[in-house]
């Protein structure tokens, strides 16, 4: 346990008042018996005790040893000047009874005890929480910054001096307005402790001079000794560069690598938990001879076709979730209700748009795309039943434009085939549920 050392004086004071300190005062304490104090003598005390005839006044003892606390013991105590009064720690009057000095040497050395503990565990804390890399900080109930780390004031540019005691805006460089219509959480949360009375657990936006910094905060009430609670404190731990790389990784998890569209395991996820009970419409696209671009152009051409229908798709169903199923099969994922005229109209769009660019290229216009639309109100019905309606409407649309053609593996087609293949690229579309018709 921490033991601080005591340095006392005793000034023109009785040898009793000393022989009775030197018998309550802790193992260690240095205690000097001087009969009077000297103008530029070096008086290292905590405490110094000094009587009507110190031979320096409490201020110019001050002024030589302003870490002491003074204490005078006087008989003309009636004469003490505010002045004087304002430099005392305590005035005791000379004719106290021996177990009333007794009773206040003790208290003298209790509060000495008291001063340097709180010196001691407010170093400690300083120190701990300045070791801290995370941000620390201690409010009021008015929301007035009490204390803070070094971390804290790094992270906001400003000084200790320039944050302690202020509040949220100000530290933040925000107006209430900004505050407002941004998207920060940080005054509801402190609210939301204080309501709750317990340690709470955040997901933080704040701004500083790196920009939009997210932090994962614990914010928790401070009491007083009846419980009040007093302010709230906080730590938090900067989680920006871990919500990127996690966002990073979400991407490559979510995201087909060569055209940026969603992945099938993406489709199914957003499909989960976006559906509910909406109603489900499916268009799937699949890109007639773009095998043959590969075998008779390269693979390179392949991946042109693909970007540019990506981007075509994209561009023409924004709002909506748009799948690179695997290699040339596309979906696109539409909730809620949705006219047919709507469907399309954005279906005409898209494949004027394609008939446009693959037509222009001669390695791409032999393509065209297939595209079957299904839906279902249902939501109990699975999203894998209405793909595969979708998959009923396209396998008719090719079967009725001749894009069922046998190639043989070890040959290239001709060049007539291509001619002909040339002349049937026109997309088209199918509604599954005309074919029930």
């Amino acid at each position: 346990m921490y033991t601080p050392k005591l340095h006392v004086a005793l000034a023109a004071l009785p040898d009793s008042i000393a022989e009775l300190l030197r018998s309550l005062v802790p193992e260690g304490t240095t205690l000097s018996s001087l009969p009077t104090l000297q103008a530029e003598q070096d008086l290292p005390y905590d405490i110094i005790l000094i009587g009507d005839n110190a031979g320096l006044t409490p201020a110019e003892i001050h002024q030589q040893a302003p870490q002491s606390v003074i204490y005078l013991i006087t008989s003309h105590e009636q004469k003490l000047s505010p002045d004087m009064l304002d430099e005392l720690h305590e005035v005791w009057p000379s004719d106290m009874s021996e177990a009333l000095l007794n009773h206040r040497l003790r208290r003298m050395l209790e509060d000495f005890k008291t001063r340097k503990d709180s010196y001691y565990y407010r170093s400690t804390l300083d120190t701990m929480i300045n070791s801290v890399p995370d941000l620390i900080w201690v409010k009021d109930l008015k929301g007035a910054h009490l204390k803070v780390n070094n971390a804290f004031c790094d992270f906001v540019g400003k000084p200790k001096a320039d944050v302690e005691g202020r509040g949220h805006y100000y530290i933040w460089g925000l107006t209430e307005e900004m505050y407002r219509n941004g998207e920060f959480v940080c005054l509801e949360t402190e609210e939301e402790v204080l309501r709750r009375g317990t340690i709470c657990h955040f997901d933080e936006r704040v701004e500083n001079s790196d920009g939009i910094r997210n932090l994962s905060t614990f914010k928790a009430p401070v009491r007083d000794e009846d419980g009040t609670m007093i302010g709230t404190i906080g730590v938090a731990h900067d989680v920006t560069n871990e919500v990127n790389q996690k966002r990073r990784i979400d991407d490559l998890a979510f995201s087909d690598a060569l055209t940026g569209l969603y992945n099938r395991y993406a489709f199914y996820t957003m499909m989960a938990r976006r559906r509910g009970t909406l109603r489900v419409t499916v268009i799937t696209f699949d890109i007639d001879n773009f095998r043959l671009v590969n075998e008779c152009f390269g693979h390179q051409s392949g991946d042109e076709a693909l970007l540019l229908f990506s981007r075509f798709l994209r561009e023409t169903f924004p709002d909506n979730i748009c799948v690179r199923m695997n290699g040339d099969i596309f979906a696109v994922a539409l909730l809620g209700e949705i006219e047919r005229e709507e469907i399309t109209a954005k279906l005409d769009s898209l494949f004027s748009r394609i008939k446009k660019e693959f037509s222009a290229e001669r390695s791409l216009n032999i393509l065209s795309v297939s595209a079957g639309i299904a839906d279902t109100p249902n939501p109990s019905q699975s999203v894998d039943d209405v793909i595969r309606r979708c998959g009923y409407a396209v396998a008719h649309l090719k079967r009725r434009n001749g894009f069922t053609i046998a190639l043989d593996p070890t040959r290239p087609p001709s060049p007539l085939l291509l001619d002909l293949l040339r002349t049937k690229a026109d997309s088209a579309y199918c509604f599954y549920d005309d074919l029930q018709k």
